[in-house]
């Protein structure tokens, strides 16, 4: 047998493996063999006798992608087994020497696997007791990133000590490998449960309230989860009949009869400790139950309301069955999580109460200050719901959500540098109106009043944006391919408007009171678009196309006096903008 196991073991070789009559590092070779090899574990299976090691072996491959720790998954332990290690001592001694020592443990069985850690339920031999092992999934070759990312996990778990959270019992390195154990929970995981579709309402409202509860104390301890998912959420059954023979497999039970407990720290930010794990940009996480700043890659911004933000989309795929949001690929589910809210639970699952919908919408606001301000809140809230009393989430009036829409913004990265070229364009709109307007005080033919001045107007816009823009005059993303199509459009329709006017013998000078009407859908558009106020300007148009139309020969000076006025407006919400995160790197920087 050589190291590394370069070519495929011969069958009489897997049959003394299978008997346990190869040395501990010729088994071991052949181990991580079998953890590559379909072929070899194909033969392995077809091999004579039931052996209990093999037995094990063979469901540890075959379970290589479980996602949750349970012990069921060994056939261990049984109604008529009054000592709990009784069944694994007698798997030992049927396998004799062939279970793997790793330091003060032996590896009974791999129960989890994960993108950078495996889990192996293991046994302490100096406490005899069950545990679960994990260790880097590189082993040895684990670079300096990835250990400092798994002890990372290790001490943000270990700094906790609440029931709703998987506790960590020994943090250590042997022979190269690093490894920690927690406790090995007997039961199933949230997302398991799930599969079965959603639960009801109460129970997911008393289950959710432990999983808060739970959250906020990591939070009191500094520590931010960054990952929290049913996957991520264990059942444990603690029904005083349990034997363990049923774990993982039946939830005909109400949420009384689980704890819920947090697992897999894997990703958590300690608060004051680990800004530098993970670069600005650099999205991590799982995409359907992650805030809009995480998949955004804005780390500097992850706050403890982006749990409560997964916390909401748990509760949400609780109560439908589903996340809320979900596509073909990670990537297209990250722009849902940016773009597009959920569809509110009871458009999913009738049988919803309002106010829990309610609390679940209020944790998956875009903006974390519009989510609650902390995971305890949220507890408060399922236990007022629980009481059968008014939720604050529910309380939410008409106007609050008016003074929402107009604080908000979209796609800020995109137009924040626009400030002072918008403010320009306003300017020059302006003074080219106004002397539209003298020039027609003046007595001046239509040729020299109107469309001269207007001529140098796009002439001048032309030359600002190009200053404003030299990297490209054309829209560059999807953000400004909107904008420019809105505002394209409105030259179009009122280029239009102009020609149908003049053929019909009209007063050209209507004509401001039509642009007015599609200058305020134009700036509804950007109200739903990129920025809130942009629905008072939109509302200011329409509501000065009728006096524009009853007031022809102040109306061209009305209008461009409109215009003006409006991008500055925008410009100087956007040049605030701009300051305001131009202080914010300074300040990180500093």
């Amino acid at each position: 047998m050589t190291d590394g196991l370069l070519t495929h073991p011969t069958h009489e070789q897997l049959a003394a493996f299978d008997a346990g009559r190869l040395t501990d590092a010729d088994s071991h070779g052949i181990e991580e063999h079998l953890a590559e090899c379909s072929e070899c574990c194909q033969m392995l299976k077809q091999l004579p006798g039931d052996d209990g090691y093999v037995a094990l072996l063979r469901e540890a491959v075959a379970g290589g992608d479980a996602t949750v720790l349970i012990s069921s998954t060994l056939g261990m332990a049984s109604e008529e087994t009054h000592d709990p290690f009784e069944r694994d001592r007698a798997t030992e001694r049927g396998a004799g020497d062939r279970l793997r020592r790793f330091g003060n443990y032996e590896l009974l069985s791999e129960i989890a696997r994960g993108g950078m850690g495996v889990v192996y339920q293991a046994r302490q031999i100096g406490l005899n007791r069950l545990v679960a092992l994990k260790m880097i999934l590189a082993g040895q070759l684990a670079s300096a990133e990835e250990v400092q990312r798994f002890y990372a996990e290790a001490n943000a778990a270990a700094h906790l000590d609440h029931p709703g959270i998987v506790p960590i019992f020994e943090v250590g390195e042997q022979d190269g490998q690093h490894f920690f154990t927690m406790a090995l929970v007997h039961g199933s995981n949230l997302a398991e449960r799930l599969r079965q579709g959603p639960m009801p309402p109460r129970e997911v409202a008393t289950l959710m309230r432990g999983i808060a509860v739970a959250v906020q104390h990591a939070h009191d301890k500094g520590v931010i989860h960054r990952d929290l998912k049913p996957a991520n959420v264990l059942l444990e059954i603690v029904e005083p009949s349990f034997s363990g023979k049923e774990v993982g497999a039946n939830f005909d039970r109400d949420a009384s009869a689980y704890r819920p407990r947090i697992t897999d720290f894997g990703l958590a930010k300690l608060v004051q400790s680990d800004a530098h794990l993970t670069g600005s940009g650099q999205v991590v996480g799982t995409p359907s139950y992650m805030p809009p700043e995480q998949a955004a890659g804005h780390t500097r911004d992850i706050r403890e309301t982006a749990d409560v933000y997964s916390l909401g989309a748990i509760l949400y795929a609780c109560l439908t069955g589903r996340p809320p949001h979900q596509a073909a690929t990670a990537l297209e589910t990250v722009m849902q999580v940016l773009d597009a809210a959920p569809a509110p639970p009871r458009l999913l699952n009738p049988q919803v109460p309002r106010d829990l919908e309610a609390i679940c919408l209020k944790c998956l606001h875009k903006e974390p200050a519009r989510r609650y301000a902390t995971a305890q809140q949220m507890a408060d809230e399922l236990q007022r719901f629980l009481d059968g009393e008014p939720t604050q989430a529910s309380s939410v009036h008409l106007l609050d959500h008016m003074l929402h829409a107009l604080r908000k913004d979209r796609h800020e990265e995109n137009f924040r540098d626009w400030g002072w070229g918008l403010m320009a364009f306003g300017f020059v709109i302006a003074v080219s109106h106004t002397a539209m307007f003298v020039l027609e005080s003046a007595g001046h033919r239509s040729l020299i009043a109107y469309w001269l001045p207007r001529g140098l107007m796009l002439v001048v816009l032309l030359v600002l944006l190009r200053r404003f823009r030299q990297h490209s005059m054309l829209p560059t993303n999807s953000a400004e391919r909107l904008v420019w199509g809105v505002w394209v459009g409105y030259l179009i329709c009122v280029g239009a408007v102009g020609v149908t006017l003049s053929v019909g013998g009209v007063d050209s000078r209507l004509l401001y009171a039509f642009s007015a009407i599609l200058s305020g859908l134009g700036f509804f558009i950007m109200g739903v678009h990129v920025w809130g106020g942009a629905y008072v300007i939109g509302w200011a148009f329409l509501l000065a196309a009728p006096l524009l139309s009853i007031t022809p020969k102040s109306a061209s000076l009305s209008y461009g006096v409109l215009w003006g006025v409006s991008l500055l407006a925008f410009g100087g919400h956007y040049w605030r903008l701009s300051r305001s995160a131009v202080s914010t790197q300074r300040l990180h920087h500093g």
